[in-house]
């Protein structure tokens, strides 16, 4: 590979690739808000986590700090399986908030879009 054009032209593939990997790690990486109709859990606000999570602990102290620990219920993975799996929870930290009809939007990921939506 000795050829200019050849170097060239693989660096101009890996370019390109390393432009569409980062293109979908960033679509990720923005936390989406998905409704959900009928969440079955009371009024307030929920915090989806688990053990293996290596980002729900800053996102614990950031509720902790916005909200106060007695202002949100934790669910695990490991102890609350059934719940996670009902509301289709795929991803965690997942913040949902629950209106007083049932019906709550879900944030995946740091909940900065949720504060937003949801302070005064």
């Amino acid at each position: 590979m000795n050829d200019p054009a050849a170097r060239l032209l693989l660096v101009a593939v890996a370019l390109v690739v390393a432009l569409v990997v980062a293109g979908i790690l960033r679509r990720r990486a923005i936390a989406p808000k998905r409704v959900l109709r009928n969440t079955g859990l009371a009024p307030g606000t929920y915090f989806f986590t688990s053990s293996a999570c290596i980002d729900c602990g800053p996102v614990r102290s950031l509720l902790d700090n916005r909200l106060g620990p007695d202002r949100y219920v934790e669910f695990t993975w490991e102890a609350d399986q059934k719940i996670l799996e009902s509301l289709k929870i795929d991803v965690v930290p997942a913040t949902l908030v629950v209106n007083a009809d049932g019906s709550g939007t879900l944030w995946a990921g740091a909940p900065d879009a949720m504060f937003s939506a949801v302070d005064p």
